[in-house]
């Protein structure tokens, strides 16, 4: 069953520093903003509200955006959640399963903050797993195994 992103248990533990240098770039954050604009969270969030503590969260974001991120340095490949995998890794988990639709979520930070990054926190799906996909699932499992929440269609680490 897929898990409705209003029922996501949200921690708030907004000021845990990243695991990197914070990003360059500040004078093209607008741009990151509208990349990550129709993934906010909540739901029709608009640029300039949704931000608590200098952080906003995103959901649902495709492999095409994680991608264009990491690409315009915005998101960096080696950027990580406390234990989880690093960006890059995320990404090829999520290309590799393309048919999955699997889709990341995160947090963005100000530029207003000496932390300015983007980070990935998980990811989720919403396609329904059946017998023939043993395989996927085994691997869905493997990849997330250290994530804080897990289960068979979503994964974060704190």
């Amino acid at each position: 069953m897929t898990k409705p992103l209003s029922d996501v248990n949200w921690k708030t533990n907004y000021w845990q520093k990243s695991t990197v240098e914070p990003i360059g770039n500040s004078n093209e954050i607008p741009e990151r903003e509208r990349i990550l604009q129709p993934y906010l969270y909540p739901p029709n969030d608009t640029l300039m509200s949704g931000w608590i503590g200098g952080t906003r969260h995103f959901h649902g974001a495709p492999p095409t955006v994680i991608e264009l991120l990491i690409k315009k340095g915005y998101l960096k490949k080696s950027e990580t959640q406390n234990e989880s995998p690093t960006s890059e890794q995320f990404l090829r988990f999520m290309k590799r399963w393309r048919q999955y639709n699997i889709l990341a979520h995160g947090y963005e930070v100000s530029k207003e903050r000496d932390d300015c990054r983007i980070t990935i926190e998980g990811l989720e799906f919403r396609h329904r797993i059946d017998e023939d996909d043993e395989h996927f699932y085994d691997e869905w499992h493997n990849f997330n195994h250290g994530a804080d929440e897990l289960n068979a269609n979503y994964s974060w680490w704190d």
